[in-house]
């Protein structure tokens, strides 16, 4: 799939510097807007989430480039339920408060599901409230 994608933008810019300037702009513009969509999807997410919910929260200990969503809420707000970026697993608890478990401590504990805090040893489990922190 990646070699497609790679074949497909160099028949694209060579295209686009042997065609009239009008087409050119255009075969630019469609070329940077498949890269935009073949994105991976959680930092366009994130960008979005963040800018259109001020209810969107990204975990302190992660960032809009790392972190991604892994359960969405399936009701009718826009918010995760899980998520998870490369050191530690995040369960939405409410409005601004989260937990957050370090991926490092997921094999010690046994039955362990990343999407059901349940399963989540309790002594690594630290809940966040950034609200509480400004204070």
């Amino acid at each position: 799939m990646t070699l497609f994608l790679l074949l497909g933008v160099v028949f694209l810019i060579v295209l686009a510097f042997k065609s009239k300037t009008v087409f050119r702009w255009v075969v630019i513009t469609g070329f940077l807007m498949i890269g935009f969509l073949c994105m991976p999807f959680s930092p366009v997410g994130n960008l979005l989430g963040t800018l259109m919910d001020p209810g969107y929260i990204i975990p302190e200990e992660s960032s809009v480039w790392t972190f991604t969503p892994s359960v969405m809420n399936s009701g009718s707000g826009d918010w995760w339920m899980y998520g998870e970026d490369s050191r530690h697993y995040y369960h939405n608890i409410g409005l601004v408060e989260y937990a957050v478990f370090p991926r490092s401590e997921a094999s010690k504990c046994k039955g362990f599901n990343p999407h059901d805090i349940e399963t989540w040893c309790p002594a690594h489990i630290k809940i966040v409230n950034p609200e509480e922190v400004e204070r």
